[in-house]
């Protein structure tokens, strides 16, 4: 049989199969009778899907049901995902599609988590969660801290996505993040990566080899001396309460009372010091972990089509909106994020925003020479995309949706400009509706 569309289905389905079809013919029958009667559906799908016309959707979503009654999951799996791949809207494929994957966790292995493996040492232990497969030499309780976190992103963003009815896919594997104990042997994990890691780095998400990549808060430099510091002040009180009690010793009550209350409002501060550090490390660690996943879920998702580069005011915007430093709370689009917000308040009061015609254009390559522009992307597109999701949710939805429907590449600020326009109306108008909504205290 011929035609485009039997080809590409073709294509979908032998290529997600390759390498499952060399696994299942190495493997040992556990009785003489499993083999052929598996061997038997697998000539019964072939037959049936050598049968569907071009373009005929319907008969191939009915080949993946009946694939998936007949245990052939991955073959259904894939199936459905090339239909979707064609017809993005086809209810059937799509809600069968969830049906299946929440019945089984996503498949561990992939190519991504072997190319991972082969560039860490054996003290690399894996963990994995129901939707992330991640390589830690870190602290077993930490990395499965991370792990919790990395799943509570993935449902906020199913959540988040489902309302906003973009209609995310289930990822088909595992997603891999690498966790390193130590900053320097991330920093060097991240330079191969192609990735210049300079202090403010705390983990990042390579598309290129599609992992994130984090390291344990603590071994930060700056956290690492801001502890050293607090145990230089619990050795001053040390002395303070030992001077107190030898001049209460030899009689020297007011000296002692003198040294003990100097003692007591050092443990007062110390106390302080050490809340305010460990809020700061445990926000720095949670914030950078969601911001990150948010970019890899995009992709997964195809919530963000892999082909189109989107701007970065709405890929920074988006993952920003999500940070935040309590995963166990509700959060996303519709919470706010003081550290983000107040930072977007500054640039807003002092006059330091970009105009918004020039961010909604902006592009990688002006992205670090054009001062201000990296707080713009950042501060201005956090408060844009929750103030879009909030007020403006039929068009962001539509917005994404109309970036995915270009062609491959990076679209041409114009095209960029165009397309926002075409779905949010005039840009300017709109800066002064968002600006006026920012300004109503």
């Amino acid at each position: 049989m011929s035609g485009k569309r039997r080809s590409i289905i073709m294509i979908a389905v032998i290529g997600a199969f390759a390498a499952a079809f060399a696994v299942a013919a190495a493997a040992p029958d556990d009785t003489a009778s499993v083999a052929p009667t598996r061997a038997a559906k697998l000539a019964e799908f072939e037959r049936r899907l050598a049968g569907i016309g071009a373009g005929d959707h319907a008969a191939a979503v009915k080949l993946a049901a009946w694939a998936a009654e007949a245990g052939l999951l991955d073959h259904g799996e894939a199936l459905y995902r090339a239909v979707l791949r064609e017809e993005p809207m086809n209810d059937e494929a799509y809600y069968a599609l969830w049906d299946l994957c929440r019945a089984r966790p996503p498949a561990k292995h992939s190519s991504e988590l072997v190319a991972a493996r082969a560039q860490l040492d054996a003290s690399f232990v894996l963990y994995e969660t129901r939707h992330f497969a991640i390589l830690s030499d870190a602290d077993e309780g930490w990395t499965r801290t991370q792990g919790d976190r990395l799943e509570r992103t993935h449902d906020r963003f199913i959540r988040f996505a489902n309302n906003l009815q973009l209609r995310p896919l289930p990822i088909d594997h595992k997603l891999v993040a690498v966790v390193f104990d130590d900053r320097a042997d991330f920093v060097a994990f991240a330079r191969a990566d192609g990735n210049a890691a300079d202090g403010r780095l705390a983990g990042y998400y390579s598309p290129a080899k599609d992992r994130l990549v984090f390291y344990h808060v603590e071994s930060d430099e700056n956290v690492a001396s801001a502890r050293r510091q607090l145990e230089d002040m619990q050795a001053e009180i040390t002395a303070a309460v030992r001077a107190s009690r030898r001049a209460r010793r030899v009689g020297q009550r007011e000296e002692a009372r003198r040294l003990a209350e100097e003692a007591d409002a050092r443990i007062n501060h110390l106390d302080e010091q050490e809340r305010e550090l460990n809020h700061f490390a445990i926000q720095r660690s949670i914030s950078v972990t969601v911001h990150e996943a948010i970019h890899q879920l995009m992709f997964h998702t195809a919530v963000q089509s892999p082909y189109v580069q989107h701007p970065l005011w709405l890929t920074e915007g988006l993952a920003t909106a999500f940070e935040t430093d309590r995963t166990r709370s509700r959060f996303g689009p519709g919470q706010e994020f003081a550290p983000r917000r107040q930072r977007f308040y500054y640039l807003l009061d002092t006059g330091r925003l970009m105009p918004l015609r020039e961010l909604v254009t902006a592009d990688a390559d002006r992205f670090l020479t054009k001062p201000g522009l990296v707080d713009a992307v950042y501060h201005q597109g956090y408060a844009l995309v929750t103030w879009m999701a909030r007020d403006r949710r039929p068009q962001l939805r539509d917005y994404l949706r109309a970036l995915n429907a270009l062609p491959s590449g990076v679209p041409k600020p114009a095209t960029q400009l165009a397309v926002f326009e075409r779905i949010f109306g005039d840009v300017d108008r709109v800066e002064e509706d968002w600006l006026r909504f920012e300004m109503r205290d």
